[in-house]
């Protein structure tokens, strides 16, 4: 392996995207070169508009490159997500984050490919089997594939919904969360970075788990 890390990351919507790299610009004692491609890079604002949506869709948002955020279906950016992982193999990176909080199956690759829906799946059961999960979605079509995925039979799940990037409906979540009395909270999106992960935890003095975040410290951990 070269002296420094060489990471890529595929995002749904498009790039630049300063918020997802900001967090592993430096790893250890060392700078990482980063790779980042992004499902909907290419597309215009026109052609990403008449994307339909139809019934049945599941939906994720994705932000754009002129910063607005749009609702995308899964389906329509899954193989291109798919596609952006093969391309990132021939950039030679050492490790993958697929920077979704959403599952997107058949991604396969020869070298370390983080996929932070599963590690937020896999520490969640590890730290609460029972009591009052909490979960921030980004957009209210989330919020009955979040009552699914969350829910056991001696845990209960709060869902509250709001956008990343909205800070007025972040504040109205975090409380609302807050009054719930929740045991654990969850950020169940990628766009919730760092400062907002440290913002509901202030907000509402529960431990709070956030994909992104979770994905960073299994980077610093392989390879810091």
């Amino acid at each position: 392996m070269r002296n420094k890390l060489r990471l890529g990351i595929v995002t749904v919507g498009q790039t630049p995207r300063e918020d997802l790299t900001e967090n592993v610009r430096h790893i250890g004692n060392s700078d990482v070169d980063i790779v980042i491609y992004g499902a909907l890079d290419g597309f215009t604002e026109a052609e990403i508009r008449n994307i339909a949506l139809k019934e049945g869709d599941f939906v994720v948002e994705a932000k754009l490159a002129n910063g607005s955020s749009r609702k995308i279906p899964k389906r329509f950016v899954s193989p291109m997500i798919k596609n952006c992982v093969h391309r990132l193999k021939s950039e030679d990176v050492d490790a993958i984050i697929v920077a979704c909080g959403v599952e997107f199956r058949g991604l396969e690759a020869d070298r370390p490919i983080i996929k932070p829906w599963l590690l937020l799946s896999r520490v969640v059961s590890v730290l609460l089997s029972k009591g009052i999960l909490g979960v921030i979605v980004p957009i209210a079509e989330q919020v009955a594939y979040a009552k699914s995925k969350w829910s056991r039979k001696e845990r209960c799940v709060h869902i509250e919904v709001a956008s990343p990037w909205s800070k007025k409906e972040l504040d109205r979540a975090a409380r609302k969360i807050r009054d719930a009395n929740v045991d654990l909270i969850v950020l169940d999106g990628y766009g919730y970075g760092k400062s907002i992960k440290e913002k509901v935890r202030k907000v509402t003095g529960k431990p709070v788990l956030a994909p992104s975040t979770l994905a960073v410290s299994l980077v610093r951990e392989l390879f810091g």
